[in-house]
């Protein structure tokens, strides 16, 4: 009997707080709670666990909450954990991701103090501390604003790493300073400024190279250029009559800015060889000294033998200089060809030597394979 009468009071409970609230520490409880808990001096307690048995829990309903006794409050999103409170007070919880389209301010932060506004911190090896990312043209991955009198919009502070590292993809700007009054730009220490374009060397100046500003690594006036090619290659030696040959040094005796080119022994030939490019504007100095002979003994019957340094400006060729010497069969078999010149030359220009000789016979004229007789030198007066 009190058994029964038990159940029937269970059941009339029951059916009366279908469609109330239940109120714990209140008797008058909010419309739209079903469980109001009102206290001045005590807390809920939700169920506390590790991060390994709250992944045990099996099925978890969407909106479960667990307190992880390492990270915070948690709650089952449906198919995953997420934090929705932690440790450290603060207002965004970690990880975090949104997407927005707005015109405006989607994330704002003012301090009105000495501190930082945003600080970002990288305490992993390959770690970013902010990474800002624009993937649309126009857009920008990262801006700084200081509207101050003093102060900077993005500062880096780097120990043994990189403080801001910045990268454009295609046509982009990696990286853009801009300011009116101030300085766009202040490097206080050792910077480096390169790449495959460049032109970085020991002893260039960084110089504007147009009028939008572009900038690259020249040489200075202070940087020496010159170079000296000699002893003509033996595969290349022999000079046909009648015929303008180009020039071939094998041994490169000096080059100091490593413009100048000789011709390896036993190559196939290229443009390329036996070739000063001229790497700045300016006034160029250039001499040269060859010594001659008949390819065979019993050829002694020069008509005309001519050497000239060429100038070849963006495929247009012209004669720098002609040093040239007629003959008669009586005179010696053997002689020098000397010459030399200055000239304004542009950078870019190649330079190179040429060979022509005419005989009664149709002989071949021989350089002589003497280290050091035949050679083709050149060096930088003055640069513009």
């Amino acid at each position: 009997m009190h058994l029964l009468l038990s159940l029937c009071t269970c059941l009339l409970l029951a059916t009366r707080l279908v469609g109330q609230a239940v109120g714990i520490g209140t008797t008058t409880t909010h419309a739209s709670a079903v469980l109001d808990i009102n206290s001045t001096t005590r807390g809920v307690l939700i169920p506390r666990m590790t991060m390994a048995q709250r992944d045990a829990i099996p099925a978890p309903a969407k909106g479960l909450l667990v307190y992880d006794t390492n990270e915070g409050l948690y709650q089952y999103n449906g198919s995953a954990w997420v934090q929705v409170g932690n440790t450290s007070n603060s207002g965004i919880f970690l990880p975090f991701s949104t997407t927005s389209a707005s015109s405006g301010t989607l994330f704002s932060v003012a301090n009105t103090g000495n501190g930082s506004s945003i600080l970002g911190r990288a305490m992993a090896a390959s770690s970013i501390g902010v990474q800002g990312n624009a993937v649309m043209n126009g857009s920008y991955g990262l801006v700084g604003i200081n509207t101050g009198a003093l102060g900077n919009g993005v500062t880096g502070i780097a120990i043994d790493n990189t403080a801001i590292d910045a990268a454009a993809v295609g046509a982009g700007v990696a990286l853009r300073g801009n300011s009116p009054n101030g300085y766009a730009l202040v490097v206080d220490g050792p910077f480096r400024f390169g790449g495959n374009s460049m032109g970085a060397s020991p002893g260039r100046v960084l110089t504007s190279i147009d009028a939008s500003g572009n900038a690259r690594w020249e040489r200075s006036d202070l940087e020496l250029v010159g170079f000296r090619i000699e002893d003509p290659t033996f595969d290349y030696n022999d000079f046909s009559s009648g015929i303008t040959h180009k020039i071939h040094f094998w041994n490169e005796a000096y080059d100091l800015g490593s413009d100048a080119q000789a011709t390896p022994v036993s190559t196939t030939l290229t443009p390329a060889m036996s070739v000063f490019v001229v790497p700045v504007t300016g006034v160029y100095a250039f001499n040269f000294n060859l010594t001659l002979g008949f390819a065979a003994a019993q050829d002694k019957y020069w008509d005309y033998v001519g050497a000239q340094i060429i100038l070849d400006r963006a495929g247009s060729i012209s004669a720098l200089h002609t040093a040239e010497q007629y003959f008669n069969p009586t005179q010696n078999r053997g002689f020098n060809l000397r010459g030399g010149c200055q000239k304004r030359l542009q950078a870019g220009d190649r330079i190179y030597m040429t060979l022509r000789q005419t005989n009664n016979l149709g002989a071949e004229v021989r350089l002589t394979s003497l280290d050091g007789e035949n050679w083709f030198a050149g060096y930088l007066v003055r640069a513009e």
